[in-house]
């Protein structure tokens, strides 16, 4: 059986015994169930050859650039956001 398949089966099953359930639920166990989970599982891939590609991802100016903008807004709010 496929990483998929099991996890598929596993809804399946806790569906017929426990009933309906909620979506978040439902994602709950898509993403984060210990052994089939999309982000628990393992088998996530991030960057350039995954399911992700991010800012950070394509280049590392991308969080000076986020860094930079935090400080300004700190700057005009008082400094109440970088101490």
């Amino acid at each position: 059986m496929t990483h998929k398949e099991d996890l598929r089966q596993f809804i399946i099953s806790r569906i017929r015994e426990e009933g309906p359930v909620s979506f978040a639920q439902f994602m709950a166990w898509c993403l984060y169930h210990p052994e089939f989970g999309y982000y628990t599982s393992g088998e996530a891939k991030i960057g350039r050859e995954g399911d992700y590609y991010t800012g950070p991802c394509v280049n590392p100016l991308f969080g000076g650039m986020i860094a930079r903008q935090l400080c300004q807004m700190s700057a005009i709010l008082g400094g109440i956001l970088l101490r």
